[in-house]
């Protein structure tokens, strides 16, 4: 058996010689022409096919992607390239099932989304809470400041007021006294 930096081993088998890929899927495929002429029987690289949370995978070699923002499993990647014709036929087909539980680096991540989502994270829900809290205070504080004025305008008519009855007061007064002092 040979190997070269092309990932293709040459091996005799019986009277022919057979070139194996030494990756999987149609990005592994290539031609073999001895004497300038096609090799007799090629088979062609095919990419893995199979299935993820149920829903049909994108495929690059061996590596099944899962592709669908509806399914939790979304970005999912699984590499089945050990995996033999023998052993899919053997199978019927399915060849098993992957068992997924996130781990501390996912968990962070679904904590830093649940924390900063801009429409329904904790941090936009403070923010509007708080922003809520300061339109609530504000409209408060205008309320008061109609109030004062209000308060302020009776308090300054009533100043008005006494004062002109003070002032009433003291011409009846002067009055009254320049009447007690002609008399006397």
């Amino acid at each position: 058996m040979t190997a070269n930096s092309l990932g293709v081993t040459a091996s005799v088998v019986g009277a022919s010689v057979v070139f194996t890929a030494g990756s999987t899927g149609t990005a592994g495929a290539f031609d073999v022409k001895m004497g300038g002429v096609a090799a007799t029987t090629l088979v062609a690289g095919r990419d893995a096919e199979g299935t993820i949370d149920g829903i049909t995978a994108d495929s690059n070699g061996g590596l099944l992607t899962l592709n669908d923002a509806s399914s939790g499993a979304n970005g999912l990647t699984v590499d089945i390239g050990g995996i033999s014709g023998a052993d899919v036929a053997a199978s019927g087909g399915d060849i098993g099932d992957v068992s997924y539980t996130p781990g501390l680096a996912q968990s962070l991540a679904s904590l830093l989304d649940n924390v900063t989502d801009s429409r329904d994270g904790s941090l936009s829900r403070a923010q509007a809470s708080r922003l809520s809290a300061v339109k609530d205070l504000q409209d408060s504080i205008e309320s008061w400041d109609l109030r004062l004025e209000a308060r302020r305008l009776t308090l300054t008519r009533q100043f008005t007021a006494m004062e002109t009855a003070i002032a009433a007061l003291k011409s009846q007064t002067s009055a009254i006294s320049g009447l007690s002092t002609s008399s006397g």
